[in-house]
Formats: C-alpha cells, structure tokens, sequence
C-alpha cells in the first residue's frame, strides 16, 4: 500500500518523552504492577470473545490499525488469551502498554467458526470475508481516518478469511478504497493449501449427525474454495506485505497421537514477496504465550514492529514539510516561546533500577491511576527529598503503560516556569503534539483567527480548553505531571479550574510540592475534587538514596569506587546515608565533592568537613570567595542572572550578558562556573546555566544568610535591567535608513553582528524594569534614549519582537511595565521631566500600536518603519519622531487624529430601518442581532464582518456558548442555535412566549432559556429536545405561581443561579439546579421608603468564588449584592441613568453604558473601603447616543451598540500590570479625573460621498445633512461649504462631468437632483448657475453623464430618464420587472450608453434612449452564482476594456468577483430604426464571454479582497483595491499579456476601514487617495510610490503546477 497524502490535519508521532527503557523487559516489569486479576466466573460466551469488529483500546495519534482475526473454533480473545487469563490477552493488555504501539489502533474480529455447536451453518469463508469487510466499511473509527493503513495479524483459517477479504476489496468498488489501506498481513498457522486434519474433522461431524459445516469443508486439502483464493491472490498479493508463521510442534490431540495440523508445505505460499518463519509452538501456541518475555512473542511483536517503522517513515518522508508547517502554525497560535517549546525533563541521569518503584505498590496511587476515582494524587515532601524524581518517574511510568502524559515543572524566578500562562500554554502543546484531534481544534482555531490573551491564564483557559480540548472525548485517559506546585506564583487559582472539568474528562492528575498547609488548604472541603494526598518521608526515600549512592560509587570511572575494601566502601554509604536527612540533593552534592577527591583518607575528611543541611552545603562551597576580591564580582553577576533572570540563560547568552554587567569575558564559563558558584549554580545538557535548586535560589536572595554574596531581588533587577537598556541601546540595533517594505522583513532582525544576549534584553527589559520597584534616574535615562534617540532602536526593536515571538506581547507588557515605571518616577514632583513625559507617550504607544496595527504588524514587521508612524495621532511620540517624513506615507486633513482613540472600530448600518438590538461576544467573534431579522457575526480581532444568520424575526437575545462554538438567538417567536464553524443552522424550535435570557451549561451541551412566561426551559444543544420538562420558578416558600412579566433577567451558569426583577420589585434570586427560591437582594433604601425601586439592568461576575451580582438602577446607582448573603457590597452614584451593564471573563471589569453614550469602566473585584465604593477606574464619553447593549470580547475588549452603530473599545485602563503583584493597578492615569460628557458637544455629520474634482486640487464631499463641502487636496482642511442639498437630505451620489469640470450634479434620499455650474475664482468656489432641478418620485439609485456634459441620465427603481441640460427635453425607459442594474458609457461611441444588468448587456443611444442592441440584448457569459448582481461599472479603461463588478447582494463587500470585458467582443450595434422599420427584426441575441488574456488576473483580485477587502476603482490602466487584509494595492494591466505580480503598498487602520457596505475612496490625478473617515476626510500622500511586489496566485499555482509536471516527468 503506498501512504496517501495527508487529510486536513497531519500527524507527527514525536512524543514529548522518550522513556529511557523501553525493551520488553521493562514491559515485563510494567506489567507486574499493574491491577489485572482473573476473573473468577465467566462465561463461555466471554471466555470466547464477541463476534463482530470490537476496538480493543485506541490511539490519540493513529498510523495504523492493527486487525486480529482468529480460526477455526477459536473466538475473539479466546484465540489470543492463554489459559483464560485476562492479564496474558496480548493484544489488549500488552500491546497498550507497549510504547512501539503507541499509535495503533488495535481491534478484534470475532465470526461463528465454532464446530462443536449443534446447530447446523451454512456460512462459508467466503461469507466471514464479506462480513469483515462489512464490518470495517462500518466501522466508524476505522472509515474517518481513511488513510490509515491496516494490518491484519490471522491465526489459521483467519488467514483464509483476510485473503479472501482483500480479493474481494479489489475486485468490488464498494470497497476498492478499504482495498488501497491494505498494507500487511501476518499469517499465524495459516492452512494455505488446506489441512488434512479438516477431512477428519468434516467425517466426525457427519457421524455425529451435527450437521453441515461449509466453513470446514473449505479447509480441505485443495479444496476448491482454497484453490479460488489462491489463484485469484496471487495476482494481487505484490500490493501488500506478506509473513507466513508455521508451527514446529506439533499439537497433542486428546485420544490421538500427536500430529502437525497445519503442516510447513500448506502454511507456505511460496510467493516472491512472503517472509517465512518457524514458530516453536504447537498450532494453539503460535498465537498464545507467557509473558513479554515469551521469545515467541517476541518474534512476532518485533515483525509487526518492523511494519509499523515503516510505515512510519514512508508516512513522515511524504508530510515532512506539511508536519513542520503545521507545528509551525500551532507554535504561532498557541504563543510558545523556545523555552516552553524546548523545555523537557532532563532523563540525562538515568534512574537507577528498581528506584521509585515502591510508589507503584501504594495503594492509594494505583487507585488514582487505574480507577479515576480521584483526579488529584498529590505528593508532598521536604525540599531536596527527591519530589522531582518521583516526578519523572511517573512521566515514564504512566507513558511506558501506552498513556499520554504532559507534564509541567514549575520553577520559582523563571517567569515562563513560574505562571499558570505558561503552565497550560505548555500543556495545551504537548496535547497537541501528541493528539491528533487536539492538534485539529487549534488549527482550526489558528486559521479562523480565533484569539485568546496569552498573558491571562483564565482566557487561555476558556480558549484551550473548555473551548477546544474538553469538547473532544479522550481515546484513554490522559495524565498531567505537574511538580513543584509550591513555586507557582498563583497556585491556589488552579483548583477552580480543575473543579471546572467534566466527570467525563479522564484526566489524572499528578502534583508534587513542600508541605506547606497555605498550597494544601488551596484544596479544601469546598471544593468538589477528590484528591489523595501522600506525604514524602525520610523512611520512603532512604531505599533509593542508597541504591543511588552504592549505583554511583561503584560506577566506573566514578572516582569513587577506587578507595579500598568493600566493608569501607560500606561505611562511607553509610556516613552518607545518615547525614542526609532524606535529601536526595545533599547527597548528590557531596558525590560530586568526593568525585574530586583520590585517596580514602581524602574522602572520609571532605565528607566529615561537608555540613549536614542544604544551606550550610552551599555556604560551605561559597567560603573561597569570602577572601577572593578578583572573583567575587563575577560570581555575584552571575548568580544575578542565574537567581533574578527571567529565564534561564545559555552559557553564550550569559557570556555575552557578562561583557556589559562587568565588562569582562569568559571563553570557559562553562568548565569554570562551579569555581565561581560553588553549589549554588549547575550547567544542563543543553548549556543552559541554572540554580541548582530552589533553596540555593533562597539562599543568595537573602543578604543576611551570611553569605559572601547576597542581594536583595529588586537589587538584582535594576542592574538586570540597566544591562538589559544598555544592550537595546547598542548601535547594532539602529534602524535602517530608507527602509522600504519589504518581502517576509526579516533582515533585520537576523542581523549576525548582533550580541547572542539581544534576544533576552529584547524580550525581558521590562520585566525587570517593573520587578525592580526602581525610580533610577539611570533607569530613565536609558529608557529616554532607547524610545526617544534619533537612530530609532526603539522601532528595530518592535520589528525584532514581532518577528521573533510572532506576537506582540512583550510590546504591551513594556507599555505597561514604562506606564508603571513612570509613576513611580512621577511621584517624586522635582523629578517631571521631558524624559519622564516621553516614557509616558512611548507607553501609551506601545498599547495603541500593538492594538491599532498588530495584526499586520505581525505579518509584515518592517511597516514600523514607514506605514505605521504617519498613520498615528500626531501628539503621539511615535509620529513626532518618526511620522513626519516629506518622502515617505504622509497623511494630511483628520483634524481629530490628535491623540490616540480607545475606539478600535465603528460599524454603521446605514440602511433605513435597520437598528442593532442585542450583543454577544467571544474572543473571537462578536454578534449583533438587528431589527431586521439577521445576526450579522464579525471576527472580534479584525472587526470584519464574517457571516450572516436569517433569523425571520427582531433578535432580542443571542449567548455564545462558553467555547464559542455555537450561536443562540432569540426573538419573540423564535430560537434558533447556529453552528459558528460551517455558518450553517444546527437547529430552531418555536417559543410559546418571548424569551429574556439564556445560557449555556458548563458543559456546553444544554441551553437554559427563561421566558416571560416565569419558567426556565432546559434544551439540548444538540437537537433543541427539552432535556427535562419546563421549571416555573417563584418568590416564596408556598411556590406561588407568579403570572407577571419580569422587568430583566440574568443566568449564571457559574453560580446556578437566576435573577429575576419585576417592576417595582427587589431582585429575586433562584436556584436552577436545586429548583428553589434563595431569596432577595434588595436597594436598603427601598425598605424604609417603600418606594418603588427596581433594577434595570442585572449581570453576575463569572469568577465562582466571587459571589458578586450588579445592578444598576435610575438616577445612575449602581449595586453591587452577595447574591447568596443578599448584603449590598459596593456601590456608586452617577449623574445619569445606567441602561445596560457587563462584566468581562475574568470578573474584574464592570462596564455600564447609558442613555447619553457615556461608557463606565469600574474595579469589580477589589472594592474601596471604608464606605466599599465600586472604584471608577475610567470614563469614555459619549454624544447623546443611547447604549442598549455592553459585550465584552476578551478582558481587553468590548463592543457596544448604540443604534445605528455599533461600536469596538479597547482602553489602555484594561490591560492589567500583571507582573507588578497587585491585580488592583491599572495603567490609569495618576491623576485621574472623572470628566463628565459635555452635553452641549457638536454632533458629527457623515460624509456620504466624494468625488474628486478633475484638476485634482480639490475634493468635494457630500454629508448626511445635505451639505457640500470642499477640502483642499494639499493639506486635506475643508475650506468651505458651497451649498445645502436640501436641509437634511442625505446625499447619495455626487459626480462631475468630464466635458465640463465645472458642472456638479448631486442627488439625495429624498429623490431630489440638482446640477450647478460652479466657477472658482480667487481660492474660492461659488455657484455660476443652478442648470438643474427635480424632484424624482423614486429613490434615485444612479446619476451619470454623457460624455459631452450636455445630458443626464437619472436612474431610479423603475424608470431611468435623460435630460438635456441645453434645452427642455426628456426621453425615459419604463421598468416593470427590469433587476437592479449599472449604467456606463459606451468606450467606443460618445452617442451610445450601456445598461448591464446581471447576465443582461443592452445597448442605447442617448438621444432618445432608444435601444439599438439585439431584442432580447447581448448575453453574458460567466459563471458565477445566479444572486449575484452588477455592483459597478469602469468604462473608461484602457480604450476598449470595461471592467465589471459583481457581488452578493446580501453582502456587498463579501465574496467580490471582477470580470473585465473586451468591448471588441460586443458586435455593433445595430443602429436607430429607420421610420416605419421593425426593431426586431434583427437577431433576437448574442454572447459573449470576459477577456481570457486578462481574467485570470480579475480572478486573483477577486480571491485577494475575499470576503473584507473592496475594489477602490480603476485608474487608466491601474486598479486599486483593498484586500482583505486591509492592504491598498494595485495591479497594471498596461500590456498585452496578463501581469504576473500585483503591488502592495500600505494598510488602512481598522477604524479607518469600517464594516459596512461602502468605503468612501477615490483617488486624485496626482495618486493620492482621498479617503472618508466619518464626518473627515484623509488624503494619503505618497502612499502609492512604495511598494513590495507580490506574485499573483494564480501565477504561482500555475508554476507550481509545472514543476510538479516536470518532476513527475523526469
């Protein structure tokens, strides 16, 4: 069989460990701990095995699918399982545990071959054959992974029964795909040309009356069945590999002599490709054996192991490239640095044997392991007792049992192994690397851009995990290894989320740490986990403390085993042992002092010398250098680094970071480090400099511990950071003069003149800078050069992150880190300088940058240089200093583009009637349900619209569920659950009443609605089917139905709770799971007033153990209530009404939006005291614009909506200091005011079109009032308004003609055409003549002149009319039924227009709008889908090009397609009819088709707008184009051939872009795009000069389609 190409997702089988003994042996030891017992009564039928295909365990990684078919009398196990012995079932207790068949599936077939029932068959081997493959076609694990190979291992007629399966797969298309993954067969004893003992048999039966037996019969000697299968399996045996077994004893048969049954000759096919061997074993004893240890055994295990290598390699020489790609992509989406990637527990020191072992007898561990009665074993012991040891132990037992493990050590001053984000950042890898349906989620997620904050745990949580990992069943339980949990900073957040997992997750869990009660006590009563715990004892270890002492001094080459007679060698074990305490530490360290050492005498002294103590053992090793001036230095630096770094450094790295610490280098640092360090500091394998443990990291943090060298951890940071500055500082980092954008951008950054430390001060300055707790002036200094200095490292640096960690997390963590820094600068009054008020704006930069730009930033790293700097607000740093160049992109007009905006992105429905009702958000998507009965869906991080939903109805409620997956909607009539991934309906049901809230379970498989009909419904989210009847809840202890319509409702899956508010009323709150009313949460004031207060608006804080429920009430208060104690824990009075609130993921931030637009952003977790004030942390103003709706995307993100718009925020006061300890800081301004919104502020009035006046030195642009304005193309400023439309007309079309530039014709939604003469004298423009006026009964949907300025063709719903404008005349075309269409000019007559409509070309001349085009017009040939419509029309292009274009009406900037069309290829027209003649009379038709030469090339533009981008418009010979990547970019087709690449210039920031349907562009004579940004207008300068060259795809395909052809060639 040969290995296909992969399906969607590769595999890759490297595994995270490779456990050092892996030989059968081990097996055999394994196996002895395990808890697999006989049992004592079964059944035949259970002895015998059941019939059909049975998965016997599965693979999380499957290559190949193991298949064992048994014989004659045999039975599924019976045929594999000696004695009845479940424990000796090979292939399903040994071959699971085997780590060779770690990805093999394997399976047991089980068919009637029983000849000693009574009952008569008439079932043949033909009949098993087409029962198995039957059953395989079935069997859906085996269907799904359809290039799975499949190997076949057959015990005797088994081999007859898969021979004749694998004829019938080729010969049968019903299964010539099953037939390709054949690969191997492996026959057991297989009677290949019948066994003479079948005669025997075939007479016994017919004396004994027992009927016939077709299936015996076939295994005669050259039966004419056997003679079948083998003439036919001769001709399709080379397909596959073959191994032919035969028996060398033979078999006793009761009452007969002993005789072979299958002999040598018949289980031998003599075919070219068949390898032979003997078995020592009668014909039962070929498939069953003793142990792993059996040799037969191990023949055949170690030739199906030889199938499985190759397999193997074949499959990984073909997907190499894809694999990488692949791991590629999961390193990008999942945020895994080279430190996480590459981190792996050291096995280097092997573990002696038979140490750690005594853990597999304890009880309360195997139960863990075996029965998943507990998920949490938790191991405790004193530092150095081995802990870690054990740890490893059990990664490599539990993997060496066929179980995939992740593991995690955590380890204190390492902020990568120090954090829960890189804990399950480093699980959810190695689950992918080792899962195959793991690795699907995530890179699934990875191409639907879905996002996650990789700085926040809990977000990384809801996204891995409960939104990818946990939605897919496991194959066999999976393990975490999770050790030294006590150096984990946030520890005790953990357990909440383990507590989260469903019962039906199988995941173990293995944690080890000190004893200290605080860790344990994270684990209390309260929680529903079961867990063991087991404390680590001196006694425990002591066993293995001496099997490591006595295994290491008796070693060779140990230099410990030379020293005399063994009785002494005793006696220094035993001094060993006895001043060890059980540390596992201490005794390796005194090893390594002893190796050192030659004689005995020597020995016994430095043992007696060597304190007892892990503290003493290291002060011991540092005392040289209490008198060494000349090293102290050195070894200070350098346990800085080892004790205070952010993460381990390399030797080189270390080196490099020595030469600027203490300007000195080592070329040995490696050999020398223990002369400097003593104890304290170790070498890896990987050249990777380390504590050697934590308590010798606690040692030298502790200046009073009587060490030569000591320092405070803040000590240490600031020079760490000084360092850290003056690297970033360096030369080698300035940036590039001229840099123009460049393909792939990574020049720079690979720079080799480089210092190898570059990467470390890149990535970690700031962390020491916030650890540091420094306001050193040195400090600021070198942060003022580095962002302020003229050769721009601070911009090589940004490029440098972005193309080295492939996310800008490190740019936000410095934004905050300088934000915080500069507080604490700022303090100090005398100290405000200009520095600290650059280190301030650089801050602010940072965040908006990384915000604004990231994506694309990402994507092309070197736009820092040139795109990104002009496109920011000009008081911004970033533009003062690098924005303004007179050469590169320069923009001009945008007088609000000042100071940076927390708005990301506003969507404006611009159609009337169209109004956004309610929100939802994901991390990666938002909902927004409209008045008109759709849910448009947009990507949260690109604020693009990515999928509509026709609901039929006002959406009033919609809820993701908690992984993002699904989609609940909900109006008054209906409920409707999407499927996000395929954008396709999973199911709706009817509502008997309107729903007011919803939410899906934890679990992510049930929807609760509550309905104004005061009853919870609980629905499958799968079908919609009520899982249980409807539940009425209630407000008092008699259960009182209660028949009012609550006021608002609020669901907390988290907490099980609903609260419910009626007008008037206090807050009840009910129990969804336990079906009872708790009680009420009631304002205080309302029960001595007894006045009517209640809630408009309610929302829970997701965190469990927070109890925190809000609400908000008139006259702007908010509460926030205990919802189980019913207490008043915080609250806050505002000045206006609080209409909506939300709380983002992590339950820290609660936002509130109001009737007048005014956004509130408050602390939600940490509350004021004394008076416990809900704490404003910032407030966004607003312009008397009503917020009906608050959704938080991620704990960074929020959209709202305030009909007609909606709208995307992202606030600098939401990215938290994570790394400051305090999860109450902010980076909030210091001094924080709460500005009210001015009431009187001036309202905006949109531009609704432009249009470029044709000596390009002015633009005009229409508003949504109906005024005309005109900016000046030079500086972008409006200088005057030349006319009103109309009061309040909204203009819609705007152009001039091109005969005549001074003549303007506008329209607006009122119907209502005006044209005007202008003139322009002395810099100003003013009206000549009002040429024309008129009032049109339709909406006007196209105006266009003719060529010569003298008439206007006026388009509307059912009439297009033409005026001339010299004298008074009209001619007009009715419409009944004509489809919306596009008006143009002919390019190759001035007299002649064009009327396309869809598939419909008509031809008309302007003088009388007579049609002079075939009768029934000139057809169109294209393929596209039949709603597509025409959009627009260039006429003008190239002579006699016309390009068109087409897109779905339900979507006018998605899914565009652009066909261009040879205007030669239209015949001509037929002229005006003469007086009296019969138009039709012609041809009634013709088609044509799109030019060939250059639709290839309208293809590509098509798929690179996808569903975002637009077509701008078409220039000469030039069109511009917006992709989808918010690129603007152009392509010339000034040739005669079809242009092989296209040109990518700059990209527009998302906010510029918008999401609706039209984006206002257009482009001057002088190349600048005039583009509208609301209610302004930017003129891009220069933007079209640079520019990266990019192959076209089409192009590329087509030359890799060549080399493959000349390949397969050759």
């Amino acid at each position: 069989m040969s290995i296909q190409d992969s399906q969607a997702v590769l595999r890759w089988s490297t595994s995270s460990i490779s456990p050092p003994n892996r030989r059968l042996t081990t097996l055999a030891r394994v196996f002895s701990s395990l808890s697999i017992k006989k049992q004592t009564q079964e059944t035949p039928e259970n002895i015998r095995g059941p019939l059909g295909l049975r998965l016997l365990f599965d693979s999380s990684e499957p290559l190949a699918d193991l298949i064992f078919v048994h014989g004659l009398g045999g039975g599924s196990r019976k045929t594999w399982d000696k004695n009845n012995d479940p424990s000796l079932y090979w292939p399903q207790e040994w071959l699971s545990r085997d780590p060779e068949f770690k990805h093999v599936r394997v399976h047991t077939f089980g068919y009637p071959a029983d000849w000693t029932e009574r009952r008569e068959s008439v079932l043949n081997i033909h009949d098993f054959a087409n029962s198995l493959l039957s059953q395989l076609q079935a069997s859906a694990t085996i269907r799904r992974s359809n290039q799975v190979p499949l190997i076949f291992v057959c015990h005797s007629m088994g081999g007859l029964v898969v021979k004749q399966a694998y004829i019938l797969s080729q010969i049968d298309p019903a299964y010539q795909d099953l037939g390709k993954r054949f690969d191997t067969i492996y026959f057991l004893a297989t009677p290949h040309h019948g066994a003479g003992s079948a005669q025997l048999l075939e007479t016994m039966l017919r004396a004994s009356n027992s009927g016939n037996r077709p299936f015996v019969s076939d295994l005669r000697l050259e039966s004419p069945a056997i003679q079948s299968i083998n003439d036919e399996f001769r001709h399709y045996s080379n397909r596959i590999k073959l191994y032919s077994f035969f028996e060398a004893h033979p078999t006793s048969i009761s009452g007969l002599a002993e005789r072979f049954i299958v002999t040598k000759a018949s289980a031998v096919m003599q075919l070219p490709n068949e390898r032979v061997a003997p078995i020592q074993a009668d014909h039962r004893g070929v498939c069953k054996y003793n142990s792993p240890s059996d040799p037969n055994y191990i023949i055949v295990r170690d030739s199906i192991v030889e199938s499985l290598d190759r397999i193997q390699d074949a499959w990984t020489a073909i997907n190499d490239a894809a694999l990488k790609s692949q791991k590629r992509n999961l390193r990008t989406f999942l945020r895994i640095s080279d430190q996480l990637q590459n981190f792996h527990v050291d096995f280097d020191e092997e573990r002696v044997q038979g140490s750690c072992e005594w853990l597999t007898q304890v009880e309360s561990f195997r139960r863990w392991r075996d029965s998943g009665e507990t998920r949490i074993f938790w191991l405790y012991g004193n530092p150095g007792a081995g802990k870690s040891f054990l740890s490893k132990f059990v990664i490599e037992h539990v993997t060496g049992l066929g179980y995939d493990c992740s593991y995690f050590f955590f380890r204190a001053g390492d902020k990568n192994h120090s954090s829960l984000r890189g804990c399950l950042l480093s699980l959810a890898w190695q689950m992918a690397e080792t899962n195959v349906f793991i690795r699907e989620i995530f890179l699934e997620m990875y191409e639907s851009e879905t996002g996650f904050d990789p700085d926040n745990f809990q977000s990384i949580w809801r996204t891995l995990f409960i939104g990818g990992i946990f939605q897919k069943p496991l194959v066999k339980p999976q393990f975490w290894v999770l050790d030294g949990l006590d150096e984990c900073l946030n520890y005790a957040e953990l357990f909440p989320l383990f507590a989260k997992i469903s019962a039906s997750f199988r995941l173990q869990i293995f944690l080890a740490s000190r004893p200290r009660p605080e860790v344990h006590g994270s684990l209390g009563p309260s929680t529903s986990l079961k867990a063991s715990f087991y404390h680590l004892t001196p006694q425990e270890t002591a066993e293995d403390i001496k099997r490591y002492v006595t295994s290491n001094m008796s070693s060779a080459g140990g230099g410990i085993s030379t020293f005399g007679s063994s009785s002494q060698g005793q006696d220094l074990v035993s001094m060993i042992l006895n001043r060890s305490e059980g540390s596992f530490l201490w005794v390796k360290l005194v090893l390594k002092e002893l190796r050192a050492t030659l004689s005995e005498e020597a020995k016994r002294r430095v043992l007696e010398s060597i304190p007892t103590g892990m503290n003493q053992i290291y002060l011991h090793s540092l005392k040289p250098l209490a008198k060494d001036e000349m090293r102290r230095p050195a070894a200070r630096a350098i346990l800085m680094w080892v004790s205070s770094g952010m993460r381990p450094l390399s030797v080189t790295e270390l080196r490099a970071a020595l030469i600027i610490h203490i300007q000195q280098t080592f070329n040995d640092l490696d050999e020398h480090i223990s002369w400097f360090c003593g104890y304290l500091v170790t070498v890896d394998s990987n050249s990777v400099v380390k504590m050697v443990h934590e308590t010798a990291r606690s040692l030298v943090l502790n200046p009073e511990n009587g060490s030569p060298i000591g320092f405070q951890e803040r000590e240490a940071h600031e020079e760490l950071a000084i360092v850290c500055l003056k690297c970033l500082n360096d030369k080698d980092l300035k940036a590039p003069k001229g840099r123009r954008l460049q393909q792939g951008s990574q020049s720079q950054s690979g720079s080799a003149t480089r210092s190898p430390f570059l990467r470390y001060a890149a990535m970690c300055w700031h962390e020491h800078v916030n650890k540091s707790e420094s306001a050193s002036e040195e400090i600021v200094r070198l942060i003022a050069d580095f962002c302020g200095g003229k050769d721009g490292n601070v911009l090589t640096w940004i490029e440098f992150v972005a193309t080295t960690n492939n996310n800008l997390t490190v740019v936000i963590r410095a934004g905050v880190a300088m934000r915080s820094f500069a507080r604490r600068v700022g303090k100090e009054r005398w100290r405000r300088t200009e520095k600290l008020d650059l280190i301030k704006s650089w801050s602010t930069d940072l965040l908006r940058v990384a915000a604004k730009f990231g994506r694309n930033l990402l994507r092309y790293p070197a736009s820092i240089y040139t795109i990104i700097p002009p496109l920011c607000p000009r008081n911004s740093a970033i533009y003062e200093q690098f924005g303004r160049s007179q050469r590169g992109l320069g923009v001009a007009g945008v007088p609000s583009l000042l100071d940076w905006d927390d708005c990301l992105a506003t969507i404006v429905y611009k159609q009337k009637g169209q109004r956004a009702m309610s929100i939802a958000a994901t991390s990666s998507y938002f909902a927004v349900g409209m008045s008109t009965p759709s849910v448009r869906l947009y990507h949260a991080n690109i604020c693009q619209e990515f999928a509509l939903f026709q609901h039929g109805e006002a959406v009033k409620v919609i809820e993701f569920n908690l992984a993002g997956q699904r989609l609940a909607t909900a109006g008054n009539k209906k409920l409707f659950v999407w499927d996000i991934a395929t954008r396709r309906e999973l199911w709706s049901r009817d509502l008997e009443r309107p729903c007011m809230a919803m939410t899906f379970n934890a679990d992510n498989d049930e929807l609760i609605v509550a309905c104004q009909d005061n009853r919870l419904y609980y629905l499958s989210a799968e079908n919609g089917e009520e899982t249980i009847s409807p539940i009425s809840w209630y407000m008092d202890e008699d259960q009182t139905e209660i028949t009012t319509v609550p006021f608002t409702v609020a669901i907390s899956f988290q907490h099980h709770l609903l609260a419910f508010v009626y007008r008037g009323g206090p807050i009840g709150l009910w129990d969804w799971e336990e079906d009872e009313f708790i009680g009420f949460c009631e304002k205080p004031e309302a029960r001595s007033r007894r006045c009517p207060f209640h809630a408009s608006s309610l929302v829970f804080s997701p965190v469990p153990n927070s109890n925190s429920l809000a609400a908000a009430y008139e006259q702007g208060e908010i509460l926030v209530f205990d919802p189980l104690q019913g207490n008043v824990k915080a609250r806050y009075q505002g000045r206006t009404d609080n209409q909506t609130l939300a709380c983002s993921p992590d339950g820290r931030s609660l936002i509130s939006g109001d009737s007048v637009g005014v956004i509130r952003i408050f602390d939600f977790q940490n509350f004021e005291p004394p008076d416990h004030k809900l704490r404003l942390l910032y407030i966004i103003s607003g312009v008397e614009e009503n917020i009906v709706g608050l959704a938080f995307c991620d704990d960074r993100r929020f959209v709202d909506i305030r009909s007609p718009k909606v709208k995307v925020w992202e606030p600098t006061v939401l990215i938290r200091n994570e790394s400051s300890g305090d999860d109450t800081e902010s980076i909030l301004s210091e001094n924080f005011t709460n500005v009210e919104p001015d009431p009187e502020a001036e309202e905006t009035d949109p531009i609704t079109s432009l249009t470029v006046h044709p000596s390009g030195k002015h633009i005009f642009c229409a508003t949504q009032n109906g005024l005309i304005n005109i900016y000046d193309t030079l500086t972008g400023a409006r200088t005057q308004t030349i006319y009103e439309h109309s009061r309040g007309d909204t203009i819609i079309w705007m152009i001039f003609s091109q005969a005549h530039d001074s003549i303007l014709a506008t329209a607006g939604v009122s119907s209502k055409v005006i044209i005007h003469r202008l003139a322009y004298k002395q810099r100003q423009w003013s009206i000549e003549m009002k040429l024309f006026e008129y009032r049109m009964g339709e909406r006007i949907e196209q105006l266009l002149f003719n060529p010569a300025g003298t008439r206007v063709l006026v388009v509307t719903t059912t009439q297009d009319i033409v005026y001339s404008l010299n004298e008074e005349s009209t001619a007009s075309c009715t419409w009944d039924t004509r489809l919306p269409g596009f008006w143009c000019n002919d390019p190759r007559d001035p007299e002649r227009l064009m009327l396309w409509v869809n598939r419909k070309l008509r031809v008309f001349l302007w003088d009388g709008l007579v049609e002079v085009s075939p009768t029934r017009g000139i057809d169109l040939d294209f393929d596209l889908p039949v709603k597509y419509g025409i959009q627009n029309v260039y006429s003008r292009w190239k002579g006699n090009y016309i390009a068109t274009i087409y897109s779905d009406p339900d979507h006018v900037r998605s899914n565009l397609r652009f066909l261009i069309w040879d205007a030669a290829d239209f015949s001509d027209p037929i002229g005006p009819p003469s007086e009296g003649a019969d138009h039709t009379s012609p041809a009634d038709t013709e088609q044509v088709s799109p030019a060939a030469v250059y639709q290839p090339c309208a293809d590509d533009i098509a798929g690179l707008i996808g569903t975002l981008g637009m077509v701008i418009g078409v220039f000469q010979s030039r069109i511009l184009f917006l992709d989808q990547d918010g690129w603007i970019c152009s392509v010339d087709l000034d040739g005669s051939h079809s242009p092989e690449s296209y040109s990518r210039h700059f990209f527009l920031p998302s906010d510029w872009i918008g999401t609706d349907d039209t984006l206002l562009v257009a482009l001057t004579a002088k190349n600048e795009i005039a583009f509208a940004k609301e209610d302004e207008l930017a003129v891009i300068k220069r933007g079209l000069e640079s520019c990266q060259k990019v192959r076209l795809p089409s192009v590329v395909a087509a030359e890799m389609a060549s080399s493959a052809s000349g390949s397969a060639s050759t």
